[in-house]
């Protein structure tokens, strides 16, 4: 039989130890951890595209597709041969690399017939591409070249082939505007060339509400962009506007959470050196027009806006290095992870796709 001080006891015990999570920061931010998940979306996912009315992303040779409208991320019914591990999306189609990193291969596939269930088209170019990204109706694809560096490879919607716009280049790793970010610089196409505006390791590129763009640099800093060049943006007080020590290229603007949506962030994913573990992304403030606020130093942890209940970040999304993000209203707001598959933000909470 229960001993009477043990019906006092116990829940004495079980009171202080929950009472301690509450009090002490560690076991408090411990409670809130997610448990692991299986992705549905797995490894590393890459950036998200929208397409004729869905989002689409590529992971280990598969493409998976949702609503923009809202819905459920599945497989895509319709795939290149190969599958995917990148995507990109012109005005007029939806583009694919599929392969293996030493032969990949270029298809594409048009409104009609990813409706209809129809196949993908082949389009010509040197194996090894390795990323793509759109300009209007214009494709842009890095390949290697040998003895090093790269080659931008072009084609146009109305092209079935695509053509050697650039030599001496480096591989591409985003696009805004008329601009495309690489790891040798940036570079502006003018309608009919491809010419460098300026040198850098440069991880992403992004286009505000203001039409002012922006580029990500490996070291942390944040770049204008324009015709006449590049310039390291900087606070009122002079300082660099920095995401962090390093950038994953990572950039997106949102919502700030649960306010009207003309109040809006800039989104930028970092990645710790070695020995740390400052995962996740930071925010920029964006002023009434969408141009960063240069008042304001880069927010993380509890500063961040975009999200509600901040304090459960570093247990969730925030343990992990954030490659791509993508946020767009009724759509939803989404990041690709480097190994742990595609996340969305839902119920006031980050969470793995599954």
């Amino acid at each position: 039989m229960k001993k009477p001080w043990a019906r006092v006891f116990f829940p004495a015990i079980l009171a202080l130890a929950l009472a301690s999570c509450r009090m002490d920061p560690v076991f408090y931010v411990i409670s809130l951890a997610e448990p692991p998940r299986d992705p549905l979306v797995p490894g590393t996912p890459s950036k998200i595209v929208e397409f004729d009315g869905s989002l689409f992303v590529a992971a280990r040779s598969r493409l998976f597709a949702a609503p923009v409208a809202g819905g459920e991320w599945k497989a895509s019914p319709t795939a290149p041969s190969g599958g995917g591990f990148d995507v990109a999306a012109t005005v007029g189609f939806l583009y694919a690399l599929s392969g293996n990193g030493t032969e990949n291969r270029l298809f594409r596939i048009g409104a009609a017939a990813l409706g209809s269930g129809g196949g993908w088209d082949e389009v010509a170019v040197s194996a090894g591409a390795d990323a793509i990204f759109a300009i209007g109706n214009r494709l842009f694809v890095s390949v290697p070249a040998e003895g090093g560096g790269y080659s931008i490879f072009s084609v146009a919607d109305d092209e079935s082939s695509s053509s050697l716009i650039l030599s001496g280049a480096s591989m591409l790793t985003g696009s805004a505007g008329s601009f495309l970010s690489a790891i040798g610089g940036v570079y502006r196409w003018d309608g009919s060339a491809l010419s460098p505006v300026g040198t850098g390791i440069f991880m992403g590129i992004i286009e505000l509400p203001s039409g002012d763009v922006v580029a990500a640099h490996h070291d942390g800093r944040l770049f204008s962009v324009s015709s006449g060049g590049i310039d390291a943006m900087t606070t009122t007080g002079g300082a660099s506007l920095r995401i962090g020590s390093r950038a994953t290229g990572a950039l997106a603007v949102a919502n700030v959470a649960d306010t009207d949506s003309s109040d809006r962030v800039l989104v930028a994913g970092r990645q710790s050196p070695a020995g740390q573990s400052a995962f996740g992304y930071v925010e920029f403030a964006l002023t009434a027009s969408g141009a960063i606020d240069p008042s304001l130093n880069a927010q993380s942890g509890a500063g961040l806006r975009s999200i509600l209940h901040p304090d459960r970040f570093s247990t969730s999304l925030g343990r992990h290095s954030v490659n791509r993000l993508f946020f767009k209203e009724g759509a939803g707001f989404f990041a690709s992870t480097a190994a742990t598959g595609l996340w969305l933000y839902e119920e006031n909470r980050w969470r793995v796709v599954e």
